[in-house]
């Protein structure tokens, strides 16, 4: 199993721990680790596609080129890298969610004032499980690939 679905397989775990009285570190837990199921994945691909082979040091060099504010601009803004219109919806798909689960990871982290619910949770979960399976299902389409590119040349290889 993948660092990515390891970390999907967590979120999931966290949300339906304490079935009577959810704890919120937990449920705030549980978002975190969705949000992170989904960066991993992107990121992982991006790595794959740059680096061939079991070359684990240049992987980790793209992983590490990629960061969270670089791939929600990606996401958020894909005329920047994509003029042709529309994104395929597999694609789309993957892009909102990663932006919502961002901002959901976001509110989940550092606004304590609202408790989260199981159910926001678990919603999220729902939509992490969606950007999997939208991925799987788009990964090798061409408007795929060059997202990955634009992940990794938002900025460029500038921390290496």
């Amino acid at each position: 199993m993948s660092y990515a679905a390891d970390l999907l397989k967590q979120a999931t775990t966290l949300a339906i721990l304490d079935p009577n009285r959810p704890n919120q570190a937990n449920l705030r837990r549980s978002i975190s680790s969705a949000y992170y199921a989904a960066f991993h994945l992107l990121i992982d691909a991006a790595a794959r596609q740059f680096v061939r082979g079991s070359r684990g040091l240049e992987r980790e060099a793209v992983r590490r080129a990629v960061t969270h504010d670089d791939m929600k601009h990606v996401c958020a803004a894909p005329k920047t890298w994509w003029p042709i219109e529309p994104v395929a919806p597999d694609l789309a798909t993957v892009m909102r969610s990663f932006v919502v689960l961002q901002e959901a990871r976001h509110a989940a982290d550092y606004s304590l004032a609202s408790p989260v619910t199981r159910a926001e949770a678990l919603r999220l979960i729902a939509v992490t499980s969606e950007l999997f399976e939208a991925w799987a299902r788009v990964k090798d389409d061409p408007a795929a690939r060059a997202f990955l590119v634009a992940l990794v040349a938002l900025r460029g290889f500038r921390r290496l």
